[in-house]
């Protein structure tokens, strides 16, 4: 498809299914996507059980795929380079969102945004080159298995960290790995982050004479990163580095 983008939702679309299109060279200021429909103004709930997969979205101005206020999406499998963000996820709103094995390259904000009600899942996706950050969280979300690379910041995390959950996922060169601006601490164990040594920086992995010694992606702010992983996932089978493991 050319020329137009796919909204759904208003007044209702409950169980839509979008799969299998093609976007090219549209304008979208809603996405090229978007489960919402035309309603001015909040209107939830409209595309609940809304299912997004096997989609291609390219050259797109403005975001790729929009849910705002839906419960129980799954958004799958689609390929997206977009000038906006890839997958917006809005309003603090809708439980139940999964977002698994999309692949997102070179967009020009986030790769995915997660502003969603809690417990979300976002596992298995590839980000690459983003202008911001690969993923953004500021509510409840399990972020497992990404590939996140070449983006200002991998994954940024605001308030409650503490029910955030970062594991086995491949972060590296990237200028930030993991920013957590909140003061409880995020679960970020188990993560590939660029080098065998572990993440660097001052809050990342440090000799008792308090020089960095990780080679990896800084982190920064309170990230539990001990035990690491010693090479990417998937690559080869391996253990954690052992917790407390310091030279």
């Amino acid at each position: 498809m050319t020329g137009g983008y796919i909204a759904a939702g208003y007044p209702q679309a409950l169980d839509v299914i979008i799969s299998y299109n093609i976007l090219v060279g549209i304008s979208a200021p809603w996405g090229a996507i978007h489960l919402h429909g035309g309603a001015t103004g909040p209107s939830y709930h409209e595309c609940d059980r809304g299912y997004v997969g096997y989609n291609t979205i390219s050259g797109v101005t403005g975001p790729g795929i929009w849910t705002v206020g839906n419960d129980d999406v799954t958004i799958e499998h689609n390929h997206i380079a977009v000038s906006g963000t890839g997958i917006d996820i809005l309003n603090h709103v809708g439980t139940g969102i999964e977002i698994i094995d999309n692949t997102i390259t070179n967009p020009g904000q986030k790769g995915i945004n997660y502003w969603a009600g809690p417990g979300g899942i976002i596992r298995g996706n590839t980000i690459t080159g983003t202008g911001w950050e690969g993923i953004f969280s500021d509510t409840k979300v399990t972020i497992q298995g990404n590939t996140v690379s070449d983006c200002l910041i991998g994954i940024q995390i605001y308030p409650p960290a503490s029910e955030v959950v970062v594991q086995y996922n491949n972060i590296y060169q990237n200028s930030y790995g993991l920013i957590n601006h909140a003061e409880s601490q995020v679960d970020a164990t188990l993560n590939w982050w660029g080098h065998s040594s572990g993440p660097g920086g001052p809050d990342g992995r440090i000799n008792k004479a308090e020089n960095i010694i990780g080679k990896g992606d800084t982190i920064f702010g309170p990230v539990d990163w001990d035990p690491w992983l010693p090479q990417p996932v998937l690559h080869t089978p391996h253990d954690p580095v052992p917790p407390g493991l310091y030279e």
